[in-house]
């Protein structure tokens, strides 16, 4: 026997749903449009091999989806209902719903519970707000002054290109970690003084204690991330350039801070020898009161090693030649002689 259920358009909806009698098969290419939603199917003649009912839905359709979800709720009501009523002909003598019921106990604070759930998004939101407002620094410290050709007069100076890179990504990491400052203190006046009310499963218990070793955490990565900037904006030979190279790295730093979001994954393994994701674990395991100062201290040991290892990489590649060059006939002038096509002077 075959009936064809006419979906309704929210699976939450109060409407019943409406089944109708067809006969003959329903073939599976009309199942979740408007002729058939979804089938329910039950034991028949020709059907010897099924056993109970078979609802058929498409899932890539909501619609199916959804009336199939629903129809499933009511038939598990219905047979509950009927167990129910059989044991009550045979004569139980107390509800079935009262023989060892299950009651989950969560024993986590809440406080804790939402702890664990703001560690998981608050690095990513973090890092982002980091590299845009870096950006908008780094954007302008090496290829935005290499375009205008000032950088050349500050070179001109007593000055070393090692400390013109020191300076130029401390200004970076400053910008950087001013910006997470302010929104870990915004997000501390507001939620730890209770100025505003959250629903009890985000009602967050924020100490002074928690947002200073959150702080703490948070330098490896302000390190890390503006020293890949200061890369760029040295790699980079205009504004325009350094923009188009921004956007893979925004991408790129986004993917390890959202670490604490992969459910089962731990500091205690190797995810702490990979350096952001190490960090963004750690943050989770600390607002749900669970911070492990060893992991938590090896994890700034190795993103910190990470940031002076591209803050290296940002020097050595930052040569004077590289600074002062935005172009590709001058760095053949100044690291290999004449470009080609130039005139040689004797």
């Amino acid at each position: 026997m075959l009936r064809r259920a006419q979906a309704l358009p929210d699976a939450d909806s109060a409407e019943p749903l409406v089944l109708r009698r067809v006969a003959g098969p329903v073939p599976d290419s009309l199942i979740g449009t408007d002729d058939a939603h979804l089938v329910l199917r039950a034991p028949g003649e020709g059907d010897e091999g099924l056993r109970g009912l078979e609802v058929r839905y498409r899932a890539s359709s909501d619609v199916s989806r959804g009336a199939s979800q629903r129809l499933r709720d009511r038939l598990r009501e219905v047979r509950l209902d009927i167990r129910d009523s059989l044991y009550a002909a045979g004569g139980l003598p107390v509800e079935p719903d009262s023989v060892y019921p299950v009651r989950p106990d969560n024993i986590a604070a809440a406080g804790r519970e939402a702890g664990a759930w703001l560690g998981v998004f608050l690095l990513p939101t973090l890092v982002a707000i980091m590299l845009i407002g870096g950006s908008l620094v780094a954007a302008d410290t090496l290829s935005g002054e290499k375009e205008r050709g000032t950088l050349e007069t500050l070179m001109t100076t007593s000055v070393t290109p090692n400390e013109v890179v020191a300076a130029k990504g401390l200004a970076i990491a400053v910008v950087a970690f001013a910006m997470a400052v302010l929104n870990l203190a915004n997000l501390g006046i507001w939620v730890g003084f209770g100025l505003m009310e959250l629903p009890t499963q985000l009602d967050v218990q924020l100490t002074v204690p928690g947002i200073l070793g959150a702080l703490i955490l948070l330098l490896p990565v302000v390190a890390l991330l503006s020293a890949t900037l200061l890369l760029v904006s040295g790699w980079a030979r205009t504004y325009r350039e350094y923009q188009l190279y921004f956007l893979p790295v925004f991408l790129l730093g986004l993917v390890p801070s959202a670490a604490a979001a992969l459910p089962g994954l731990e500091l205690r393994s190797v995810a702490v020898l990979i350096p952001i994701a190490n960090i963004a674990l750690a943050l989770r395991d600390l607002f749900a009161g669970q911070a492990d100062v060893v992991l938590s201290a090896l994890a700034v040991v190795v993103t910190t090693g990470a940031a002076v290892w591209v803050a290296l990489l940002a020097r050595a590649g930052l040569s004077t030649e590289r600074l002062l060059s935005d172009s590709a006939a001058d760095r053949a002038e100044l690291t290999g002689g004449p470009a080609p096509g130039s005139d040689t002077h004797l």
